[in-house]
């Protein structure tokens, strides 16, 4: 008959170990184990037991994980429901991180520290606003890694978001509205004229235009109406189509003109033929803003047709009446 000692001694040796190590494991979980279990021979083996499987599925999980350039890759993958745009922007911060710090691309996701985060952002971004959108994507990237288990936390929560100082934009003179629609009259821009009239009187972002079919834009209901697939935030909304809104597109026609293949080229050949040299992004934005303020002097209403969440972002950001006078903003809005 085999003893235990026998029976221990063939265990241990099928499995490649040597006898002061095998020992030596048993001894550091017998430490672990109270008192009061260790009273009973079975309770400390089973106690033993299950610390060991306990271990073995917290070891499991600390090591199970993924590179950064993987994640990265899975966790645009997961986003199919955003726009070919979103997804094409991820892409891009994607492969600036990786191309300016390629040694990143197969660290494991559980051992990146938020020191080492922050020395990606720093050699890849260089400006508060890159940087910012930069460690807003890495962090969605941890953050995926993180519901995937791959990773227990996300390190760039830690990284302070740099202040940007946005300048000033100012709204475009009465003068300088004039010009533009004066150029976008001629026949070589008649076909980005509604575009023209949509972003400069209804606050429609540039890309939100371009997303903009025939039935979104309804003159006899007196609405353009901008979906929430295609909108910036995601959020749709419904903007007054106002007397020289109106009679801008009864005159330039209802056709999707402002989809058209070559749109940006010529959109920016026009505004080179009206003299503008220099073009502040969004601007005929914050002029529709600027010119609704003192128009109709109701924040909350501009809110909706802006499609911001609150009004706090108007105010530091998108209103300014400095040069402005109330009655050419009410003629703006009524016979421009």
């Amino acid at each position: 008959m085999i003893s235990d000692y026998q029976l221990a001694q063939r265990f241990v040796e099928s499995s490649g170990m040597r006898w002061c190590d095998a020992v030596r494991l048993v001894l550091d979980l017998y430490d672990h184990v109270p008192e009061n279990v260790r009273r009973s021979a079975d309770a400390c083996f089973l106690r033993m037991k299950e610390m060991v499987e306990l271990g073995a599925e917290a070891h499991r999980v600390r090591h199970a994980t993924r590179s950064l350039s993987e994640v990265m890759e899975l966790s645009i993958s997961a986003r199919l429901h955003r726009r070919f745009a979103t997804r094409s922007d991820l892409r891009y911060f994607a492969r600036r991180i990786l191309r300016s710090v390629p040694e990143a691309a197969g660290r494991p996701l559980r051992a990146m520290s938020t020191r080492e985060c922050r020395g990606i952002l720093t050699r890849t971004f260089h400006t508060p606003a890159q940087y910012r959108k930069g460690r807003a994507f890495l962090s969605s990237v941890f953050a995926y890694g993180v519901r995937q288990e791959w990773c227990e936390e996300n390190p760039v929560l830690r990284i302070e978001v740099p202040v940007v100082r946005e300048g000033e934009i100012r709204p475009l003179s009465m003068a300088e509205i004039r010009r533009l629609l004066d150029v976008a009259g001629r026949a070589e821009f008649r076909a980005i004229a509604p575009a023209l009239g949509l972003m400069l009187w209804a606050g429609i972002r540039p890309n939100e235009v371009r997303r903009l079919q025939a039935e979104d834009v309804d003159l006899r209901r007196g609405f353009v109406y901008v979906k929430p697939r295609h909108s910036k935030t995601g959020g749709g909304r419904q903007v007054p189509i106002r007397p020289a809104l109106q009679r801008w597109l009864q005159k330039h026609g209802m056709p999707c003109a402002w989809s058209l293949s070559g749109w940006s080229r010529r959109w920016r050949s026009l505004r080179a033929a009206a003299g503008f040299e220099q073009w502040q992004q969004d601007v005929l934005r914050h002029t529709f803003a600027s010119y609704h303020v003192l128009c109709f002097a109701d924040l909350p209403m501009l809110q909706l047709e802006m499609g911001h969440r609150s009004v706090e972002l108007l105010r530091t950001r998108y209103v300014n009446v400095l040069r402005l006078r109330r009655e050419e903003c009410r003629r703006f809005f009524e016979c421009m």
